[in-house]
């Protein structure tokens, strides 16, 4: 699962209950998609999931020392990221809509975040990497060189 040593830090008290950190964050990924199936609150959850731990993961990448390497596929990773979770939110413009045709969106829009999120999956870079070729024709070389 993830690891983030700024949460470790923060959050202690896990470390007191003696649980490994990995059933904890699936025990709180169950919660939440309990709560999200049950209806509670269903838009507060699921942004607060999607946002919260990547703000924390994408400033923890650009403040850590990493190779050029790393460091480009981090931002290249986290802006894909932040995209897609931006056209989810665009499309919540239309919830009513929505939500009367796909009665579970909050579900399946949390799982794609996690899976967007999650370092293991890499499922951002897999959706960047999958729509470049389509998105062409917004590339732009760069600043004209004046004479």
């Amino acid at each position: 699962m993830f690891f983030c040593p700024i949460l470790t830090k923060r959050f202690s008290f896990i470390e007191k209950m003696k649980v490994p950190k990995e059933r904890f964050t699936l025990g709180a990924l169950v919660v939440a998609i309990v709560v999200v199936f049950l209806g509670i609150s269903m838009p507060l959850v699921v942004n607060v999931v999607g946002f919260g731990p990547p703000s924390v993961f994408a400033l923890q990448s650009h403040f850590a020392s990493n190779s050029a390497q790393e460091a480009a596929y981090l931002r290249k990773n986290w802006m894909s990221y932040f995209i897609l979770s931006s056209i989810f939110n665009v499309l919540e413009t239309y919830r009513a809509t929505l939500l009367g045709v796909f009665k579970y969106y909050y579900a399946f829009k949390l799982a794609i975040l996690v899976w967007a999120m999650s370092p293991q999956w890499r499922g951002a870079a897999f959706v960047f990497d999958y729509a470049r070729p389509h998105l062409k024709f917004l590339h732009v070389d760069g600043p004209k060189k004046v004479n």
